[in-house]
């Protein structure tokens, strides 16, 4: 039996794999399935090519193009896009929604280089799309219309390959932590802890993602570490279930911390496992310490409740369990595809925004104003 579907209307997505090959997939391409159910009709385009993404260059089109195709869909959902002037000819020449995807700290210093026009660009959309408390609430400063939505594990898949995998039963205990070369200072900001640990318990070894740093070996010379410098999904996924913990250190300070949200601890979760995390952002709100996960507040604690863990094997299988069912209710594939309908939905209802235009020196103080404050 086919079920009538009503077309709510027409979404083009604008990728751009060189400031985000991983969010174009996880806020993109994903969701093309779901959303056409729901009964949006979804299009994907990509500004710029990757090597870290050749499969996306499939989308790519230039801007010419895809302000041509874009004049034929309601809404234009741009993922990491930071032209200013491609953005101004999109709201000139089309009468498409302009939705913004800020998923980092785009203000910051570190990513400022690329993002002069942030400001202007969120203040040009008619509405803000996010994942993280922190970074709606200064996207709130300059757009009116900013929605928060809840990050996707897809735990299906996590679902799907659990089935597949094995219980261990080697007796070793396998301290996991998914990252990238540039925050494998996470782990460094932990290592006198994690020493004292694998001092005193064998059966441990610490299984690192995403690194191939060659100051590993000097740095943790004292604690037992093999290294999967580069994964897939698929290898990420796989390389989860069979950790028993998940760290998620802060590679900065608190405030770093707060802006980065809580997928890494999600990812943990949604492999069933508990995930030790601080005690600030977004994970604090997602774990209650002690029973879907651990909050840490001092650097003892990274010891001492690791610790426990280790200790009791019964312990990390309960917790992961609650941690599973707290993720899959709210962050599978089928939950985040529904609530990005529905904030597709609201953003037909929004007014169309006139363009903004900016003076030099509004920009500067806007720029001085942020580094301060950081």
């Amino acid at each position: 039996m086919t079920m009538n579907v009503t077309m709510k209307g027409k979404v083009l997505f604008v990728l751009n794999p060189k400031h985000g090959h991983a969010t174009a997939k996880i806020r993109g391409t994903i969701y093309e399935d779901i959303l056409n159910r729901s009964g949006w009709t979804v299009d994907y385009v990509s500004i710029s090519s990757n090597i870290f993404s050749p499969e996306l260059d499939r989308y790519r089109k230039s801007e010419e193009e895809i302000i041509r195709i874009s004049r034929l869909y309601d809404i234009v959902y741009l993922l990491k896009i930071n032209s200013f002037n491609f953005i101004k000819k999109l709201k000139k020449e089309t009468q498409a929604r302009i939705v913004f995807d800020l998923t980092d700290a785009l203000w910051r210093p570190n990513f400022r280089k690329s993002w002069i026009f942030l400001e202007e660009i969120m203040q040009m959309s008619d509405a803000v799309f996010s994942e993280n408390e922190y970074v709606c609430g200064y996207a709130g400063r300059y757009n009116d219309h900013v929605f928060s939505l809840p990050a996707c594990t897809q735990t299906e898949k996590f679902d799907e390959l659990r089935k597949k995998t094995p219980k261990k039963s080697n007796g070793k205990v396998t301290i996991g932590w998914i990252g990238s070369e540039p925050t494998i200072t996470a782990i460094y900001s932990i290592i006198k802890p994690l020493e004292k640990l694998f001092s005193k318990y064998p059966q441990l070894e610490l299984r690192i993602l995403g690194c191939s740093d060659p100051k590993l070996k000097r740095r943790l010379k004292n604690i037992r570490f093999s290294v999967l410098s580069e994964y897939s999904e698929a290898d990420m996924i796989r390389e989860a279930l069979a950790m028993d913990i998940g760290l998620f250190p802060p590679p900065s300070d608190t405030d770093d911390y707060r802006i980065r949200g809580a997928l890494k601890g999600m990812i943990y979760m949604s492999a069933g496992i508990p995930a030790v995390c601080l005690n600030a952002g977004d994970s604090s709100k997602m774990i209650i310490d002690g029973v879907n996960g651990i909050l840490i507040n001092d650097e003892k604690e990274w010891e001492t409740k690791i610790e426990d863990l280790i200790l009791d094997p019964t312990l990390r299988e309960k917790m992961g369990e609650r941690a599973y069912e707290s993720i899959k209710q709210e962050h599978s594939l089928a939950k985040v595809g529904y609530e990005l309908s529905r904030a597709f939905e609201s953003v037909l209802t929004i007014k169309k925004q006139n363009e903004i235009s900016f003076s030099f020196f509004r920009k500067l103080k806007i720029i001085v104003g942020t580094i301060i404050s950081n």
